[in-house]
C-alpha cells in the first residue's frame, strides 16, 4: 500500500509502462470503476490472480471511464475499458471516452 498527496483537480494518468497489453497499444485493461476507485490490470486478462492489479482509491474517476466500465460489465464483460500511459483516469474535468 502506498499513499501519495495530489493536488484536488489534479489529472491523473495511470502508472506507466513500456509493455502493451494488446496489438493496439493499451496498457492497462480496467478491472473495476466507480465514482471513487479504479482497479487497472496490466495483463490482457479479465482475472486477478496473475498478472500486476493497481487499485486506487479515494479519488474522482473519470465518469465517462466510469460509465462505460458499467455499460460493457453489465453486457457480460465480454470486452472491457483499457487504457494507455497518456490516458488521464481521474480529470480536473470530465472528457469524452471512446
Amino acid at each position: 500500500m502506498l499513499g501519495l498527496r495530489t493536488t484536488p483537480g489534479q489529472p491523473l494518468r495511470i502508472a506507466s509502462r513500456n509493455l502493451s497489453v494488446d496489438p493496439r497499444g493499451f496498457t492497462a485493461m480496467v478491472l473495476y470503476a466507480d465514482a471513487g476507485q479504479i482497479a487497472l490490470k496490466y495483463t490482457w486478462e479479465d482475472r486477478v490472480d496473475t498478472g500486476y492489479l493497481l487499485q486506487l482509491v479515494n479519488l474522482c474517476v473519470d465518469p465517462n471511464l466510469v460509465a462505460l466500465y458499467q455499460r460493457l460489465n453489465a453486457a457480460g464483460r465480454h470486452t472491457l475499458p483499457a487504457v494507455d500511459n497518456l490516458s488521464i483516469i481521474a480529470p480536473r474535468r470530465a472528457m469524452k471516452w471512446m
